[in-house]
Protein backbone atom coordinates (compact mmCIF):
# COMPACT_ATOMS: atom_id res chain seq x y z
CA UNK A 1 0.00 0.00 0.00
CA UNK A 2 2.83 2.57 1.13
CA UNK A 3 4.68 1.48 -2.16
CA UNK A 4 1.17 2.07 -3.94
CA UNK A 5 1.26 5.39 -2.51
CA UNK A 6 4.19 6.83 -3.40
CA UNK A 7 4.36 5.16 -6.64
CA UNK A 8 7.37 3.02 -6.79
CA UNK A 9 5.44 0.24 -8.87
CA UNK A 10 6.49 2.03 -11.63
CA UNK A 11 10.05 3.32 -10.58
CA UNK A 12 13.21 1.35 -10.88
CA UNK A 13 14.47 -0.98 -7.77
CA UNK A 14 15.28 1.05 -5.01
CA UNK A 15 18.49 -0.38 -3.01
CA UNK A 16 18.13 -1.39 0.20
CA UNK A 17 19.19 1.66 2.08
CA UNK A 18 17.09 3.54 -0.25
CA UNK A 19 14.67 1.25 0.70
CA UNK A 20 15.36 2.45 4.64
CA UNK A 21 14.83 5.84 4.31
CA UNK A 22 12.09 5.50 2.45
CA UNK A 23 10.08 3.61 4.88
CA UNK A 24 11.45 6.08 8.05
CA UNK A 25 9.79 8.59 5.93
CA UNK A 26 6.64 6.97 5.32
CA UNK A 27 6.51 5.80 9.17
CA UNK A 28 7.35 9.74 10.18
CA UNK A 29 4.73 10.88 7.89
CA UNK A 30 2.23 8.21 8.99
CA UNK A 31 2.82 9.55 12.58
CA UNK A 32 2.36 13.13 12.01
CA UNK A 33 -1.38 12.12 10.45
CA UNK A 34 -2.30 10.48 13.65
CA UNK A 35 -0.94 12.87 16.00
CA UNK A 36 -3.08 15.32 13.86
CA UNK A 37 -5.97 12.88 13.63
CA UNK A 38 -5.59 12.65 17.65
CA UNK A 39 -5.48 16.21 18.03
CA UNK A 40 -8.52 16.79 16.03
CA UNK A 41 -10.53 14.19 17.96
CA UNK A 42 -9.43 15.67 21.56
CA UNK A 43 -10.56 19.41 20.04
CA UNK A 44 -13.80 18.02 18.73
CA UNK A 45 -14.63 15.47 22.42
CA UNK A 46 -13.80 19.01 24.02
CA UNK A 47 -16.45 20.88 22.29
CA UNK A 48 -19.09 18.16 22.33
CA UNK A 49 -18.58 15.87 25.26
CA UNK A 50 -16.70 17.93 27.84
CA UNK A 51 -17.17 15.71 30.40
CA UNK A 52 -15.57 12.77 28.32
CA UNK A 53 -12.75 15.06 27.89
CA UNK A 54 -12.40 16.03 31.25
CA UNK A 55 -11.95 12.22 32.35
CA UNK A 56 -9.67 12.06 29.93
CA UNK A 57 -7.18 14.78 30.84
CA UNK A 58 -7.55 13.44 34.82
CA UNK A 59 -6.58 9.74 33.63
CA UNK A 60 -3.95 11.06 31.35
CA UNK A 61 -2.54 13.11 34.51
CA UNK A 62 -2.60 9.79 36.91
CA UNK A 63 -1.05 7.78 34.36
CA UNK A 64 1.79 10.43 34.32
CA UNK A 65 1.95 11.03 38.14
CA UNK A 66 2.40 7.11 38.39
CA UNK A 67 5.22 6.81 35.93
CA UNK A 68 2.92 4.75 33.04
CA UNK A 69 4.09 7.45 30.79
CA UNK A 70 8.05 5.70 31.39
CA UNK A 71 9.05 2.59 29.95
CA UNK A 72 12.04 1.14 31.73
CA UNK A 73 13.94 -1.43 30.06
CA UNK A 74 15.06 -4.27 32.52
CA UNK A 75 16.95 -7.67 31.34
CA UNK A 76 17.02 -10.98 33.16
CA UNK A 77 19.64 -11.34 36.03
CA UNK A 78 19.57 -15.03 35.81
CA UNK A 79 18.47 -17.90 33.78
CA UNK A 80 15.93 -19.01 36.28
CA UNK A 81 14.36 -15.43 36.23
CA UNK A 82 14.30 -15.52 31.99
CA UNK A 83 12.58 -18.77 31.94
CA UNK A 84 10.34 -17.83 34.88
CA UNK A 85 9.19 -14.42 32.03
CA UNK A 86 8.91 -16.97 29.42
CA UNK A 87 6.66 -18.95 31.61
CA UNK A 88 4.42 -16.14 32.48
CA UNK A 89 4.60 -15.21 29.29
CA UNK A 90 4.33 -18.43 26.71
CA UNK A 91 1.55 -19.90 29.37
CA UNK A 92 1.99 -23.92 28.80
CA UNK A 93 3.76 -24.25 25.52
CA UNK A 94 7.23 -22.75 26.83
CA UNK A 95 9.95 -25.75 27.61
CA UNK A 96 13.29 -24.57 28.84
CA UNK A 97 16.16 -25.41 26.60
CA UNK A 98 18.98 -27.25 28.70
CA UNK A 99 22.04 -25.89 28.17
CA UNK A 100 25.12 -28.60 27.17
CA UNK A 101 28.09 -26.64 28.81
CA UNK A 102 30.51 -28.29 26.29
CA UNK A 103 28.72 -27.20 23.41
CA UNK A 104 29.04 -23.40 24.89
CA UNK A 105 31.55 -21.63 22.75
CA UNK A 106 34.66 -20.06 25.50
CA UNK A 107 36.26 -17.14 25.31
CA UNK A 108 39.52 -18.95 26.40
CA UNK A 109 40.37 -18.25 22.94
CA UNK A 110 40.29 -14.66 23.14
CA UNK A 111 41.74 -14.43 26.44
CA UNK A 112 44.73 -17.14 26.61
CA UNK A 113 47.05 -16.22 29.23
CA UNK A 114 45.21 -14.17 31.37
CA UNK A 115 43.84 -16.12 34.65
CA UNK A 116 40.29 -15.28 34.95
CA UNK A 117 39.94 -16.52 38.35
CA UNK A 118 41.80 -13.35 39.28
CA UNK A 119 39.66 -11.15 37.86
CA UNK A 120 36.88 -10.01 40.23
CA UNK A 121 32.92 -10.41 40.41
CA UNK A 122 32.68 -7.18 39.61
CA UNK A 123 34.74 -6.99 36.72
CA UNK A 124 32.62 -9.73 34.99
CA UNK A 125 29.59 -9.62 33.06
Amino acid sequence: MMAKQRGLLKQPDLNELQERLLMNVLIEEQNIQFKKEEEEFERELMIHRPDAWNRMQEEREEANEMGFDEVVWKSPESIEEFEEIERAIMGANFVPVEVDEQQMPTVATHFEGINLDELGEENLG
